[in-house]
Protein backbone atom coordinates (compact mmCIF):
# COMPACT_ATOMS: atom_id res chain seq x y z
CA UNK A 1 0.00 0.00 0.00
CA UNK A 2 3.13 2.40 0.81
CA UNK A 3 3.89 4.57 -2.36
CA UNK A 4 6.93 5.72 -1.49
CA UNK A 5 9.23 3.59 -0.18
CA UNK A 6 13.11 4.59 1.93
CA UNK A 7 16.08 3.48 0.41
CA UNK A 8 18.33 1.81 2.77
CA UNK A 9 21.68 2.92 1.28
CA UNK A 10 23.96 5.64 2.48
CA UNK A 11 25.06 8.24 0.10
CA UNK A 12 28.62 9.55 -0.61
CA UNK A 13 29.43 12.34 1.45
CA UNK A 14 28.92 15.57 -0.43
CA UNK A 15 26.54 14.02 -2.78
CA UNK A 16 22.38 14.39 -2.74
CA UNK A 17 20.68 11.77 -1.00
CA UNK A 18 19.00 9.04 -2.98
CA UNK A 19 15.53 9.89 -3.78
CA UNK A 20 12.60 7.79 -2.32
CA UNK A 21 11.98 4.45 -4.33
CA UNK A 22 8.31 4.50 -6.22
CA UNK A 23 7.73 3.05 -9.50
CA UNK A 24 8.43 6.38 -11.05
CA UNK A 25 11.89 6.95 -9.57
CA UNK A 26 12.69 3.20 -10.86
CA UNK A 27 11.51 3.86 -14.36
CA UNK A 28 13.49 7.10 -14.26
CA UNK A 29 17.05 5.74 -12.79
CA UNK A 30 16.39 2.45 -15.47
CA UNK A 31 16.01 5.05 -18.32
CA UNK A 32 19.14 7.45 -17.29
CA UNK A 33 20.84 4.13 -16.95
CA UNK A 34 20.00 2.39 -20.30
CA UNK A 35 20.89 5.93 -21.85
CA UNK A 36 24.56 5.81 -20.17
CA UNK A 37 25.04 2.04 -21.53
CA UNK A 38 24.18 3.82 -24.56
CA UNK A 39 26.35 6.41 -24.83
CA UNK A 40 29.21 4.16 -24.49
CA UNK A 41 28.01 2.21 -27.03
CA UNK A 42 27.09 -0.80 -25.04
CA UNK A 43 24.20 -2.92 -24.78
CA UNK A 44 24.35 -4.62 -21.55
CA UNK A 45 21.06 -4.49 -19.92
CA UNK A 46 20.42 -5.69 -16.57
CA UNK A 47 19.03 -9.32 -15.63
CA UNK A 48 17.06 -7.33 -12.72
CA UNK A 49 15.26 -5.69 -15.60
CA UNK A 50 13.97 -8.97 -16.92
CA UNK A 51 12.68 -9.38 -13.40
CA UNK A 52 10.88 -6.29 -12.84
CA UNK A 53 9.17 -7.40 -16.18
CA UNK A 54 8.01 -10.62 -14.35
CA UNK A 55 7.16 -8.78 -11.07
CA UNK A 56 5.22 -5.79 -13.01
CA UNK A 57 3.40 -9.17 -15.31
CA UNK A 58 2.84 -11.01 -12.19
CA UNK A 59 1.51 -8.10 -9.64
CA UNK A 60 -0.14 -5.77 -12.85
CA UNK A 61 -2.99 -4.37 -10.82
CA UNK A 62 -0.83 -3.66 -7.93
CA UNK A 63 1.57 -2.27 -10.53
CA UNK A 64 -1.18 -0.29 -12.31
CA UNK A 65 -2.71 1.54 -9.06
CA UNK A 66 0.72 2.33 -7.72
CA UNK A 67 1.49 3.81 -10.89
CA UNK A 68 -1.66 5.23 -10.80
CA UNK A 69 -1.38 6.96 -7.52
CA UNK A 70 2.13 7.82 -8.25
CA UNK A 71 1.06 9.78 -11.28
CA UNK A 72 -1.94 11.76 -9.82
CA UNK A 73 0.59 13.19 -6.62
CA UNK A 74 3.41 13.90 -9.05
CA UNK A 75 0.91 15.53 -11.17
CA UNK A 76 -0.21 17.65 -8.18
CA UNK A 77 3.18 18.54 -7.16
CA UNK A 78 4.28 19.60 -11.42
CA UNK A 79 1.26 21.58 -11.15
CA UNK A 80 1.90 23.01 -7.92
CA UNK A 81 5.70 24.31 -8.81
CA UNK A 82 4.49 25.54 -12.16
CA UNK A 83 1.61 27.54 -10.28
CA UNK A 84 3.99 28.36 -7.72
CA UNK A 85 6.54 29.64 -10.98
CA UNK A 86 3.29 31.88 -12.28
CA UNK A 87 3.29 33.64 -8.92
CA UNK A 88 6.70 34.68 -8.87
CA UNK A 89 8.96 33.31 -11.54
CA UNK A 90 12.11 35.32 -9.45
CA UNK A 91 12.00 33.02 -6.73
CA UNK A 92 11.40 29.54 -8.82
CA UNK A 93 12.78 29.66 -12.46
CA UNK A 94 16.12 28.62 -10.67
CA UNK A 95 14.63 25.38 -9.61
CA UNK A 96 13.24 23.95 -13.12
CA UNK A 97 16.01 21.51 -13.97
CA UNK A 98 15.33 19.31 -10.31
CA UNK A 99 11.68 20.28 -10.52
CA UNK A 100 11.30 19.26 -14.39
CA UNK A 101 12.03 15.41 -13.06
CA UNK A 102 8.26 15.25 -12.20
CA UNK A 103 7.71 16.05 -15.28
CA UNK A 104 10.04 13.36 -16.89
CA UNK A 105 8.67 10.90 -14.44
CA UNK A 106 4.88 11.76 -15.27
CA UNK A 107 6.06 10.99 -18.91
CA UNK A 108 7.40 7.55 -18.28
CA UNK A 109 4.41 6.57 -15.88
CA UNK A 110 1.82 7.40 -18.58
CA UNK A 111 1.55 4.02 -20.06
CA UNK A 112 1.10 1.98 -16.53
CA UNK A 113 -1.88 4.29 -15.40
CA UNK A 114 -5.32 2.79 -15.16
CA UNK A 115 -7.80 3.66 -17.74
CA UNK A 116 -9.96 6.18 -15.37
CA UNK A 117 -7.11 8.38 -14.79
CA UNK A 118 -6.51 9.39 -18.38
CA UNK A 119 -8.64 11.78 -18.43
CA UNK A 120 -5.96 13.90 -16.38
CA UNK A 121 -4.29 14.13 -19.63
CA UNK A 122 -5.72 16.93 -20.54
CA UNK A 123 -4.41 18.63 -17.09
CA UNK A 124 -0.66 17.34 -18.75
CA UNK A 125 -1.55 19.21 -21.60
CA UNK A 126 -2.35 22.91 -20.02
CA UNK A 127 0.29 22.11 -17.72
CA UNK A 128 2.80 21.79 -21.14
CA UNK A 129 1.16 25.00 -22.33
CA UNK A 130 2.07 27.05 -19.52
CA UNK A 131 5.57 25.68 -19.56
CA UNK A 132 5.86 26.60 -23.47
CA UNK A 133 4.73 29.78 -22.62
CA UNK A 134 7.25 30.55 -20.20
CA UNK A 135 9.96 28.59 -22.05
CA UNK A 136 13.73 29.40 -22.77
CA UNK A 137 14.74 26.87 -25.70
CA UNK A 138 18.41 25.53 -24.76
CA UNK A 139 20.65 23.14 -24.10
CA UNK A 140 19.91 19.54 -22.73
CA UNK A 141 19.90 20.61 -18.92
CA UNK A 142 20.98 16.98 -17.29
CA UNK A 143 23.84 15.09 -17.71
CA UNK A 144 25.69 15.37 -20.85
CA UNK A 145 25.79 11.74 -20.79
CA UNK A 146 22.60 10.65 -20.82
CA UNK A 147 21.28 13.32 -23.76
CA UNK A 148 20.45 10.54 -25.79
CA UNK A 149 18.33 8.80 -24.07
CA UNK A 150 15.81 12.03 -24.13
CA UNK A 151 15.74 12.78 -27.28
CA UNK A 152 14.28 16.59 -27.79
CA UNK A 153 11.06 16.08 -29.50
CA UNK A 154 9.68 13.64 -26.33
CA UNK A 155 11.43 15.40 -24.06
CA UNK A 156 11.44 19.07 -25.58
CA UNK A 157 11.35 20.33 -21.43
CA UNK A 158 14.62 19.18 -20.89
CA UNK A 159 16.51 21.45 -23.43
CA UNK A 160 15.69 24.92 -22.32
CA UNK A 161 15.05 26.74 -19.05
CA UNK A 162 12.14 28.98 -17.68
CA UNK A 163 12.54 33.19 -17.95
CA UNK A 164 13.23 34.58 -15.00
CA UNK A 165 10.35 37.65 -14.79
CA UNK A 166 7.93 34.84 -15.93
CA UNK A 167 5.61 35.34 -18.59
CA UNK A 168 2.08 36.31 -19.56
CA UNK A 169 0.11 34.00 -19.44
CA UNK A 170 -4.05 33.27 -17.82
CA UNK A 171 -4.36 29.10 -18.18
CA UNK A 172 -6.10 27.79 -14.75
CA UNK A 173 -4.40 24.84 -13.48
CA UNK A 174 -6.95 22.67 -12.66
CA UNK A 175 -7.24 20.28 -9.80
CA UNK A 176 -6.55 16.48 -9.85
CA UNK A 177 -9.42 13.90 -8.00
CA UNK A 178 -8.29 10.68 -6.92
CA UNK A 179 -11.48 8.87 -7.07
Amino acid sequence: NQLYWTVGASHLPGEPIYPQLTIGTLLLSIKRLQAREGERGGSEYFDELSELDKIERQWKSAWIQKATREFLARMNLWRNYLDDYRKSPADNYDRYAFEVSRRVVLELLQPYIDESSKKHSQLLTDLDAVLRINFVPGNFIWEKDIKQGFPRNNYWYLYGSLKANGGNNSIRLGNISHD
